[in-house]
């Protein structure tokens, strides 16, 4: 009964589980949609790479740069967020916020030089609930076109 309660208290501490997946943009050689996604338990939420300061800590994607690999430029956005954003004011920060429940995705094309090409980074996120947060985490991750 102790490992089982123990078990739950550890389930707790990892609300986001992270997948990371791509696809291949069709008529486009060498070139793919890297797709990070956050699957997050009910009551929790992680928040957008677009947060005034003063807040919780916004959500960053950073990439190695690897002489194989080149992230192709978009106007303004580095990293396109899918999901259902919800903003407004936060109870436990005092400020408006914008953060993601049960599931986010952080999307981005990137465009390999040669192939097979690797591409390394990692996301850094905070999760929180009604009323507490967890210590920021990074999550690496290794794309292998």
């Amino acid at each position: 009964m102790i490992a089982s309660t123990f078990a739950q208290a550890q389930d707790k501490l990892e609300p986001v589980i992270w997948d990371f997946t791509y696809d291949k943009v069709a008529d486009a050689e060498n070139t793919y949609l890297i797709s990070l996604t956050a699957t997050i338990e009910e009551g929790w939420y992680v928040y957008s790479q677009h947060l005034e300061e003063g807040g919780p800590l916004p959500t960053t994607i950073s990439f190695i740069d690897s002489t194989s690999t080149n992230i192709i430029a978009t106007d303004s956005i580095v990293v396109e967020e899918v999901g259902k954003l919800k903003s407004g004011y936060d109870e436990l920060f005092e400020m408006n916020i914008s953060k993601y429940a049960n599931q986010v995705s952080f999307q981005r094309i990137v465009k390999t030089a040669d192939s097979p090409a690797k591409l390394t980074g990692a996301v850094r996120f905070m999760a929180c609930e009604a009323t507490r947060c967890l210590p920021p985490r990074s999550v690496p991750f290794t794309f292998e076109f």
